[in-house]
């Protein structure tokens, strides 16, 4: 982000997990914000820097919300209003049936796959992304998330930590071996604003280096809180795939500044209190 300039956002999606700490952090680095409610999508002034982060709900759940989220509305924002740049946050999900992970990959589509609905729909918010051969129109593919004001969440993260809070026995049906690749809040706003105001790509993967499995999230639980944690013999490992970030690297050199273990040592102890 530029320095000692006052910029202009607009978020949409301001009031989950990442937008609302996109928001604060956007606030406290002095910028102006707008946060349009669910409404109005169409504007006359200019929206500015819009940062699109609405559309993550879980697809199998409400599959009508999920594609108003990201597609009807999405199409709405972008093709009726002026702005200077406009970011669309999508998912590294969209590599669930991929070994390449790398932005230049042909995505695979996977009929038997679970999470197909959510994957085409983020597939399709991108190509329209693209169709407006605008170059300050750019796409961000990025990780799960974790930070502050987690502990309210629905996400897998948080909802095993207030479980293992409230019940002294555990049954997990995954398997403990599965892995996932978590990046802090302001580890990701700090990489976005990177690449919203110097990134000569239109699409970044935006993730972290390191995979953490369940397995050694509940060792770190356990020194909190006194568990017993089963692990279903037969469940499957859904382990996500490691994801290729060299692209942020090699042009924003970047590297996570809060370590996992770390950072969710204090997210555990929030949900204390």
């Amino acid at each position: 982000m530029k320095k000692n300039k006052i910029n202009n956002f607009t978020i949409f999606g301001s009031k989950g997990f990442f937008g609302s700490n996109l928001v604060n952090y956007l606030k406290k680095n002095k910028n102006k914000v707008f946060t349009p409610n669910k409404k109005k999508f169409i504007f006359k002034k200019n929206l500015g820097n819009v940062i699109y982060c609405t559309g993550t709900h879980q697809a199998s759940i409400n599959p009508g919300k999920a594609l108003d989220g990201n597609l009807n509305i999405l199409s709405k924002v972008l093709l009726n209003n002026k702005f200077q740049t406009f970011t669309y946050l999508s998912s590294i999900r969209v590599y669930s049936s991929n070994k390449k992970t790398n932005e230049e990959a042909n995505i695979i589509l996977d009929k038997n796959e679970k999470d197909l609905y959510f994957k085409t729909l983020k597939l399709a918010a991108e190509n329209l992304c693209l169709q407006s051969n605008n170059p300050q129109v750019k796409i961000v593919r990025i990780s799960n998330i974790f930070g502050p004001y987690f502990k309210n969440q629905k996400y897998l993260l948080p909802s095993l930590i207030r479980n293992t809070r409230r019940k002294k026995r555990i049954l997990i049906t995954i398997n403990k071996n599965t892995k996932k690749n978590y990046l802090h809040v302001d580890d990701a706003i700090r990489v976005i604003l990177q690449i919203i105001f110097k990134g000569k790509k239109q699409l970044y993967n935006v993730a972290s280096d390191e995979m953490i499995s369940i397995n050694n999230i509940i060792k770190l639980i356990k020194k909190e809180y006194k568990i017993n944690v089963y692990f279903n013999k037969k469940g499957k490992n859904k382990s996500e795939n490691k994801i290729n970030i060299s692209r942020i690297k090699n042009e924003f050199n970047f590297k996570p500044v809060y370590k996992f273990k770390n950072e969710i040592n204090k997210i555990i102890k929030d949900f204390k209190i």
